[in-house]
């Protein structure tokens, strides 16, 4: 999933990006959360997770992803997951 928010206009989005040394297929975790196994694809389109969990992703002053206002992080990896420029941005 590519996960990417918009400017106020939804003109420009800008994807996230996960620290340096993440490799693809790393886990992106809410830190202090306990990482539940993560849902199949089935799972997620039945129950319709990401729409009750979205409005909860965005970007805050410093660019970097939060949850709920935790930065996101990567599973193991030291640094948060950040866009370049786009602050308090919706993430979708």
């Amino acid at each position: 999933m590519l996960l990417c928010p918009p400017n106020a206009a939804h003109d420009v989005g800008e994807p996230l990006a996960p620290p340096e040394g993440a490799t693809p297929g790393q886990r992106i975790v809410v830190p202090e959360d306990d990482v539940p196994e993560p849902k199949s694809a089935n799972q997620v389109a039945k129950k319709k997770i990401w729409e009750g969990v979205q409005p909860f992703f965005k970007t805050n002053d410093e660019c970097v992803a939060t949850f709920d206002g935790t930065a996101l992080a990567v599973d193991g990896v030291e640094g948060n997951v950040a866009c370049k420029s786009l602050t308090g941005a919706s993430i979708s």
